[in-house]
C-alpha cells in the first residue's frame, strides 16, 4: 500500500478481505492466464500503463487480498464504510 493511502486509512490492511480470482471456474494466477480467460473488450487496453492491464495486475499482485488502493477506497465511503473480514 502506499504512504498516501496509509495516510488517509491507516488500518486498511487489517479490513482487507482475501479470496480467489477465478473466470469461469479457471483460477486466475497471471496476467498471461487474465488475458486469456478473462481478456479486456480491446487489445488496445491491454498494455501497460493501462486500466484493463494495471487493474489485472493491482488484483494479481495482491492475490488473494483486494488490492489495497480499492479497499481504502471503499472504506472510505460513507455508504459502505469499513471493510471486515
Amino acid at each position: 500500500m502506499d504512504t498516501a493511502t496509509q495516510a488517509v486509512l491507516p488500518h486498511v490492511e487489517d479490513c482487507r478481505i482475501g479470496g480467489v480470482i477465478e473466470k469461469n471456474g479457471v483460477r486466475l494466477l497471471t496476467l498471461d492466464e487474465w488475458r486469456v480467460h478473462a481478456p479486456p473488450k480491446s487489445e488496445v487496453h491491454w498494455k501497460d500503463g493501462r486500466s484493463a492491464k494495471e487493474s489485472a495486475r493491482a488484483w494479481l499482485d495482491d492475490a488473494p487480498l483486494i488490492p489495497a488502493e480499492i479497499a481504502a477506497t471503499l472504506s472510505s465511503r460513507h455508504d459502505i464504510g469499513p471493510l471486515s473480514a
